[in-house]
């Protein structure tokens, strides 16, 4: 089974469309689309239903995030300066 990302990017040169232009289509920014074809973030319903109608890609590939991604560490929180009232 072919990644999302080989399924996008084979719909993408069948067409001779780039990233940046099926993005504008879609009416998303180039990072979001880039998150999406790396499956670093779920494409939005609205996004999805458009994919899926162009290239035929399942709406539940396409609104999953790839569980094999590393989750980010939360940051430990900045202190805070102490404040002494007199």
């Amino acid at each position: 089974m072919n990644t999302l990302r080989q399924d996008i990017k084979t719909y993408l040169a069948k067409q001779d469309m780039t990233q940046s232009d099926f993005a504008a289509e879609l009416g998303i920014d180039d990072s979001v689309m880039s998150c999406i074809i790396n499956e670093r973030r779920p494409a939005p319903r609205h996004v999805a239903d458009q994919i899926n109608a162009r290239t035929g890609i399942s709406l539940t590939r396409l609104m999953k995030k790839d569980p094999r991604r590393k989750k980010l560490k939360p940051q430990p929180p900045v202190p805070q300066p102490i404040r002494v009232t007199r």
